[in-house]
């Protein structure tokens, strides 16, 4: 029932009845009060809805920022994880690069090894061979100085400075060879 409703009820006039000017005050009275009531109650649903769709609007926001937070961890895990396989696998690169420099110097000093090897039988091979050049040497020195002194015919002179020179050229070949 609304105030309209009861501002325009009419009742039967009996005899012996109410005062209707008394009726007609509560009537007015009591019409002021429902619609005041029904005020009241039209803006508390006005400000029911209201909150209600304030709350549906923080209930989506929460959901967004749980979301979102749920999301932020799991791109906070992707990255860590990301981070730890990159390490190992920077580190595994390192040990490898490490274990070939390492398998490389130990080549390299074979190979070094090797060489002043060969460096240290050439060295030899020179000085027996530069040995020998100079005993040929200081025996063709005596030779000549006895033959001089023997007074040795030249045409044998000839003939063993002929053979010392081919036995030093041979010497000579043999060490810048």
């Amino acid at each position: 029932m609304t105030s309209l409703e009861i501002r325009q009820h009419q009742f039967r006039k009996v005899l012996r009845g109410f005062e209707s000017k008394e009726v007609s005050a509560f009537l007015s009275q009591l019409a002021d009060e429902i619609e005041t009531l029904q005020n009241e109650n039209r803006e508390l649903k006005t400000s029911l809805s209201e909150a209600v769709k304030e709350l549906e609007h923080f209930h989506r926001l929460e959901q967004t920022i749980q979301q979102t937070l749920i999301q932020a961890q799991e791109s906070s895990n992707k990255f860590l994880a990301n981070a730890k396989q990159y390490e190992t696998q920077s580190k595994r690169e390192a040990e490898e690069q490490a274990e070939n420099l390492i398998r490389d110097a130990h080549r390299e000093v074979i190979r070094l090894k090797e060489e002043i090897s060969i460096l240290q039988a050439k060295q030899k091979n020179i000085v027996e061979n530069l040995k020998q050049f100079l005993e040929k040497g200081l025996e063709l020195v005596n030779k000549t100085e006895s033959a001089i002194q023997s007074e040795m015919p030249e045409s044998e002179m000839m003939e063993e400075k002929r053979k010392y020179d081919a036995e030093i050229d041979d010497i000579v070949k043999t060490l810048v060879g």
